[in-house]
């Protein structure tokens, strides 16, 4: 099974057989048929489309493994799985799981936080193959899922359904996959129109630019909100700055031509004294 502190190779191995396991499973379900599969780590339904099937949707719930109660409510909308090239198939497995340690682990980070479930709805054709890439115009399906974070009234935090991609290996938001629905009873629901893995987060939500005085909430920290100065006014104060710097020199010059003077009439007072006691001294002598 696997555990909390299973390393992704022992999950992926662990999934490998599961795989083989609940396709022969899958094998032995008939049609409008639905299969439990419960483990202790594990809760998987199972359900059969057929072309017959008349109903617009087939729904079931999924109990959380944990031990917490909490239940994920699934809705595959019958009619979109009609749609195409799923036209041709005649009958389609639906298959949801809800693990206690998913392999898709979300990583929490200081702005986003794992906030539900993580739960896998996956289709597969009547040979056991997955049936990937849909082209709808509808979601395939909307799961309920309860949410362990509450948000409040604050609007800096909003709920998002985020799905798994398989291919970049990592949790992405993108509402051509699955669209988020926050509903009154504190509930999320996520529409879907890829069969992916899934799960809710609580993200924060950037503020506006316009809200430059409010205090910081943001949980990843702040940087500084004010406008940098426009061209024109660096301009002016680069002009300011060499303006006083010409001004002091001119006032320095000014302050020594000023000054020299006197020192240069002293020095030649000094001059004549010095040159009039050598002549009286030579005048002496004769």
């Amino acid at each position: 099974m696997i555990a909390s502190t299973s390393s992704a190779e022992q999950k992926l191995n662990f999934l490998k057989v599961l795989e083989q396991l609940t396709s022969k499973l899958r094998e032995q379900v008939l049609e409008n048929q639905l299969l439990e599969l419960s483990m202790k780590d594990l809760e998987g339904r199972i359900a059969r489309l057929g072309r017959l099937d008349v109903s617009p949707s087939t729904t079931f719930n999924i109990t959380t493994p944990n031990g917490s109660g909490q239940v994920v409510s699934v809705q595959v909308d019958n009619g979109a799985l009609s749609e195409g090239t799923l036209s041709s198939e005649p009958s389609i497995y639906i298959h949801g799981e809800i693990f206690a340690n998913p392999v898709e682990e979300y990583s929490d980070k200081c702005n986003t936080k794992l906030a539900s479930p993580t739960v896998s709805v996956q289709l597969f054709s009547e040979t056991q193959q997955p049936i990937k890439n849909i082209d709808s115009t509808i979601p395939l399906f909307q799961t309920t899922l309860p949410v362990n974070i509450t948000r409040g009234r604050n609007e800096s935090y909003s709920f998002v359904c985020k799905y798994f991609d398989e291919q970049a290996g990592h949790w992405q938001n993108d509402t051509r996959i699955c669209k988020t629905i926050e509903n009154a009873d504190g509930t999320v629901t996520c529409q879907c129109y890829q069969p992916v893995t899934h799960a809710v987060s609580l993200d924060y939500i950037q503020a506006s630019e316009n809200d430059a005085e409010s205090v910081c909430d943001n949980p990843c920290g702040c940087i500084s909100r004010k406008k940098p100065l426009a061209s024109w006014a660096i301009a002016l104060i680069v002009i300011g700055c060499v303006s006083g710097i010409v001004l002091a020199a001119a006032l320095l010059i000014v302050i020594l031509v000023a000054v020299g003077k006197p020192m240069l009439a002293s020095k030649e007072e000094t001059s004549q004294l010095k040159q009039g006691a050598v002549e009286e001294q030579e005048y002496e002598m004769y």
